[in-house]
């Protein structure tokens, strides 16, 4: 086995990419033999581009094909410490992630491999990882090695989590596992589909390589919005396209939708410009999309610090561009499919308008009126952190904003609800349930509500259980609830607004984006803060739930009275539920 232990030489150069010739293949194949395979991988140019060349395959079996895919050399070449690839669906990077990852664990590196979730995480090693360790003669040698070495059982060796492979290990990861970031020590982090894990999680990656002369990081995904995620990544690299010259005009052109593919003849009307293809954007002719062409950086003084790819289909994909194109038409009338088009076909951002709070819609909201020390009536809204956030609301004005110390908000907040006249109080229920219990408590039953977000899709919109002083919302709903009224100027804001330290950059951290779990999940709409502050948002939200909340439940009987004498009946089992979806409802 000492010839997968082997470092293999990154220094020469080959001869571009000619496809392996038979006699090449029927020698690994006859001999099993991994000297052979070492041989063969030295005379590339990376150890990455060696291996995709000669050892690897796809789980259908089929070899890689560069001469189609020209575009994905350099990026096998690429010998970055970092690297970031904003991508298309389809885009053939998947395959790379998992020879870098075999690279590295060949040269005795430990890898810290994460994918969205722990059920992702579980999918992808038994349907792309298994298969490959067991099919490819050189991958089950390096995992053949190190169950002799540590001398341990097959399950234990092939644990879906934790893979050792030659004198390394591989530890595969869900973003949504926070115990997973603690412990493995890596050389190298691999981050898949980074807009779709828990960017708090995420961030913490990058410490397991904080012992390691090499601190790999490469990051990949299919971007969501501007500035979020895999995009703010791209944007701080050297930000390489890849460009192709026209075979008539020999104009070199970076691919774009608008400049190759279609053209506007009238507000939000198109045409294509060429039913068979795309077109040269100087002398308009045919163009082949698949040509061999360079990645050029927009910053090529980045180049040693972050070294950054953007793979679209128009270049990178099998869809065909009528297909482009139907997917196209369809989003200029459905807000979906457009981010869909843009996110998934042309590997871009795409952010439709109103998906976040601007400044400029803030400013609007912001009316000539001081904050209050005291109101007749008014609703709550609390955010705990290490400092809890607050807003006040009183009919159609916020009227008080101020951040409480964790020490002090037991007394604030129940000096607060007299003060302001508070008919009820919604309270973040996570992460620190027991203190927002506590306050909640020292408020009084009846008057405060703890809140839990739920993701799922369907159901109510909220429930309410007074007796054990919960309220469970769907969270996108409230948030788009909110939204609205800031949008629509229903509520306002005081003079000071925009000079409260954080509150303008907090309101507007958590953008609207189409998110899918999986290949086979629907989708949904979320509110996402891309690992940004936005306690002041939800603190917001919070006091419009209250307000809401309290509506539909006087509404149905429950609470009765208002401001200081507000009380609650003594509820039946039966009735201390309290549901809506945009109605008055009573569970009995």
């Amino acid at each position: 086995m000492g010839a997968v232990q082997t470092s293999i030489n990154s220094g020469s150069t080959s001869t571009r990419y000619p496809s392996r010739t038979d006699a090449d293949l029927q020698t690994l194949v006859n001999e099993s033999s991994e000297m052979a395979a070492l041989s063969l991988i030295k005379t590339e140019k990376t150890k990455d581009f060696g291996l995709a060349r000669w050892v690897h395959q796809t789980t259908k079996g089929h070899r890689l094909d560069f001469n189609n895919h020209s575009y994905l050399v350099s990026i096998y070449e690429d010998d970055a410490n970092i690297t970031v690839i904003r991508k298309s669906v389809q885009s053939g990077i998947s395959d790379r992630n998992i020879v870098k990852t075999m690279a590295a664990v060949n040269d005795g590196l430990s890898v810290f491999y994460v994918l969205p979730t722990i059920d992702i995480r579980n999918r992808f090693v038994s349907n792309r990882v298994n298969p490959l360790l067991d099919s490819v003669g050189y991958y089950r040698a390096m995992a053949d090695y190190a169950r002799n070495r540590f001398r341990q059982g097959r399950e234990a060796a092939d644990a879906t989590g934790l893979k050792q492979l030659g004198d390394a290990s591989i530890a595969f990861v869900g973003s949504n596992a926070p115990a997973a970031f603690r412990e493995f020590v890596a050389d190298i982090v691999i981050v898949d589909e980074l807009d779709q894990c828990n960017l708090g999680n995420v961030t913490l990656a990058r410490d397991r390589t904080g012992a390691s002369e090499v601190r790999g990081y490469h990051v990949v995904g299919n971007p969501t919005i501007r500035g979020f995620g895999i995009d703010a990544e791209y944007q701080r690299s050297d930000q390489k396209h890849w460009n192709i010259q026209c075979s008539h005009c020999n104009e070199w052109q970076s691919l774009s939708w608008f400049d190759n593919v279609v053209r506007e003849v009238d507000e939000g009307r198109f045409i294509r410009r060429d039913d068979s293809g795309l077109t040269c954007r100087n002398c308009e002719r045919l163009i082949d999309r698949h040509a061999k062409g360079e990645w050029i950086p927009k910053w090529p003084d980045r180049a040693w610090d972050v070294s950054g790819y953007t793979i679209s289909q128009l270049f990178a994909g099998t869809t065909s561009m009528a297909e482009m194109y139907t997917s196209f038409v369809a989003g200029l009338t459905n807000e979906t499919e457009r981010q869909r088009f843009h996110n998934s076909i042309l590997g871009e951002p795409f952010e439709s308008e109103g998906a976040r709070l601007s400044r400029g819609a803030l400013d609007k909201c912001v009316d000539d009126y001081p904050q209050q020390s005291k109101a007749e009536s008014s609703f709550i809204g609390v955010d705990v952190g290490t400092l809890l956030h607050v807003v006040i609301i009183e009919k159609d004005r916020v009227v008080r904003i101020c951040t409480l110390s964790q020490e002090a908000a037991f007394d604030e907040l129940a000096a607060m609800t007299k003060t302001y006249n508070c008919r009820l109080m919604v309270i973040d229920g996570m992460p620190e349930t027991r203190m927002s219990r506590m306050v909640a408590r020292k408020v009084g039953q009846g008057k405060a509500l703890l809140c839990f977000y739920r993701d799922e899709k369907g159901g109510k919109e909220f429930d309410v259980d007074w007796w054990q002083m919960k309220l469970s919302v769907d969270r996108t709903q409230s948030m788009d609830d909110s939204h609205a009224t800031l949008l629509r100027q229903q509520i306002r804001l005081p003079r000071d607004a925009a000079s409260i330290p954080g509150l303008f950059d907090q309101m507007m951290a958590p953008t609207r984006i189409f998110r899918k779990r999986s290949s086979i999940d629907a989708g949904r709409f979320v509110w996402d803060e891309g690992g940004n502050p936005d306690h002041y948002r939800h603190a917001f939200n919070y006091a419009c739930l209250a307000r809401q909340v309290q509506g539909v439940t006087r509404g149905a009987g429950i609470v009765v009275g208002g401001g200081n004498e507000q009380t609650v009946k003594k509820l039946t089992s039966a009735e201390r539920i309290v549901s809506s979806d945009r109605r008055s409802t009573l569970v009995s």
